[in-house]
């Protein structure tokens, strides 16, 4: 259970960078 909450963690953190880049880029143009 620890490593698959470590998985989930990790794939959330990756969603949450590239919604953050895509709302910047978004916002430039």
């Amino acid at each position: 259970m620890s490593n698959n909450d470590t998985l989930t963690r990790f794939l959330f953190e990756e969603l949450g960078v590239r919604g953050e880049v895509v709302s910047l880029d978004a916002s430039f143009q």
